[in-house]
């Protein structure tokens, strides 16, 4: 339905053009209509001096016949002198006669071209009437349209919002319920088992090395995986710069891009088998600790333990609003993103440019580059983001992991203190657990944001690719008006006159097609 109004819109457009194209070839034609009635009128002037020129001979024809029959005796008429002058008269006789029926003839012709005049004049005013209305109407059902789809994609983002934050509340308090089972179930078993745990310490030492050797495996692989990350970063930012600069490389980036998506997630499928790994790893720490917290039956000791154990939950809640917090600015920022995309959309169009001239960029297009590199700024932000929550992850790992090794072989030995340091391990062990889970959530919905925001990206290159090649047909219709006016000229008229009006014309039809762009890309 877009395309198909578009093109009755342009079609409209060209016929309006070419009746105003018409009004100016008429206008033009009376204009020498007016200039032929002035020669008329100078060449009246001229016989009008004629007829007094004549009567001035006549007058001295009288004299001479005057002189002739008072000097009868003594003088002679010069013969040769009277018959050049009748000769004279004569000719001045019959210029007079073809004068007039030249005017004639000619009065004739203007009357005739005026009355062709004022009635192509009146049908071509009709008919630029005619499609007036027509545009107005298609101009009104338009913004209905509009306002219904306006309405319609506003009630969507408000039901999606809705959605959301009804998950949100849900996933909190699943949360709160299943870290408050885990908190009452969890002493009872630990006061049991402590009892078998000296004996099995000296021999999970010996496991605790074997997998701290596997740990730093994995962090080395790690390293290398990140140091990919920022490589395949460096090379997207390069590969947009070169989308901005040159418009023929577009089906080469595309590929590259493509080859860096999967580049991508091959790297996220190893961060998940890393992941797992060290969620073994926790379990297998988690066993140890749950040993070790066996060897303790001191009651009295576990009820300050419980107090302090209150005291960092709350802590806990707090570290979960602030990590709340964060993902909202987060998803604000996202949205001005996605706001700032749709208003590129409905920028002005681009204008054609002519053969034999430099491509000039508008205002828009260098408002659109900026635009466009100012959101490549912005993913970049974004991903150095999601690499901060990795290492920050990372980080608490470590130092976990270096508290609970040091507390295994360095206070272990102490019966009295035991249990305080194996409650230490857990809590810490927790802490990771729900870091690990939120940097999971936030990297995975800020991978999703930025594949949305990099598809967005492409729409509105294509867009400008569209936009180029509707300038280019509007580019072929001028041609085909000016090749029409040069097979079908108008009669009245030079033709070295006409070829100079048709040069005038050509530069007007270029600037008021430059104002309806303009006036296209306002609406």
């Amino acid at each position: 339905m877009s395309t198909s109004n578009e093109t009755q819109e342009i079609e409209s457009r060209n016929v309006e053009l070419e009746l105003e194209n018409q009004k100016e070839i008429l206008t033009f034609a009376m204009k020498q209509i007016k200039d032929k009635d002035k020669e008329i009128l100078k060449l009246k002037e001229e016989i009008e001096k004629k007829q007094k020129e004549l009567g001035s001979i006549k007058k001295q024809q009288v004299e001479v016949d005057q002189t002739n029959n008072k000097n009868k005796n003594g003088k002679e008429i010069n013969k040769e002198q009277f018959l050049e002058l009748k000769k004279e008269n004569e000719k001045l006789f019959q210029f007079i006669e073809q004068l007039k029926t030249e005017n004639e003839k000619g009065e004739e012709k203007r009357k005739e071209i005026e009355k062709k005049v004022e009635l192509q004049l009146q049908k071509s005013e009709s008919k630029i009437k005619n499609l007036r209305s027509e545009r107005e109407n298609y101009s009104k059902l338009l913004q209905k349209e509009f306002e219904k789809t306006q309405k319609i994609f506003y009630n969507q983002n408000n039901n999606k919002k809705n959605q959301a934050q009804k998950k949100e509340k849900k996933q909190e308090k699943e949360i709160k319920k299943e870290m408050n089972q885990i908190d009452q179930g969890k002493y009872e078993e630990l006061e049991n088992e402590r009892d078998n745990l000296n004996k099995e310490l000296n021999e999970k030492k010996e496991t605790l090395k074997e997998t701290k050797k596997e740990l730093e495996t994995q962090k080395e692989e790690k390293k290398k995986l990140t140091k990919k990350l920022q490589d395949l970063k460096k090379a997207l930012g390069n590969s947009s710069q070169q989308l901005k600069n040159t418009s023929n490389n577009n089906s080469r980036l595309t590929e590259k891009n493509e080859t860096l998506e999967k580049a991508k997630k091959q790297i996220e499928k190893k961060v998940k088998i890393l992941e797992k790994k060290i969620k073994q790893l926790e379990k297998k720490i988690e066993s140890l600790n749950k040993q070790s917290q066996e060897s303790n039956n001191n009651k009295k000791k576990n009820s300050k333990q419980l107090n302090n154990f209150e005291t960092q939950l709350k802590k806990k809640n707090s570290d979960l609003e602030s990590s709340q917090k964060k993902n909202v600015k987060l998803e604000n920022d996202i949205k001005k993103l996605n706001s700032t995309i749709k208003n590129l959309k409905k920028k002005k169009r681009p204008v054609a440019p002519q053969k034999g001239k430099k491509i000039i960029k508008s205002k828009n297009e260098i408002e659109l580059e900026t635009k466009v590199k100012d959101l490549s700024e912005e993913i970049n932000i974004l991903n150095s983001q999601i690499t901060n929550i990795k290492k920050k992850s990372n980080e608490k790992i470590e130092t976990n992991e270096i508290l609970v090794t040091n507390e295994i072989n360095g206070k272990l030995h102490e019966n009295t203190d035991e249990k305080f340091l194996m409650d230490k391990m857990l809590k810490n062990l927790k802490k990771t657990k729900i870091s690990l889970e939120k940097s999971k959530n936030k990297n995975s919905n800020l991978a999703i944001k930025l594949r949305k925001l990099e598809n967005e990206k492409k729409e509105s290159f294509n867009e400008i690719n569209k936009l180029q090649q509707l300038a280019d047909n509007y580019k072929r219709i001028e041609e085909i008006i000016l090749k029409s006016l040069i097979l079908n000229p108008i009669t009245s008229g030079s033709s070295t006159a006409l070829g100079i009006f048709s040069d005038i014309i050509k530069n007007k039809n270029q600037n008021k097609k430059k104002e309806i762009f303009e006036n296209e890309n306002d609406n």
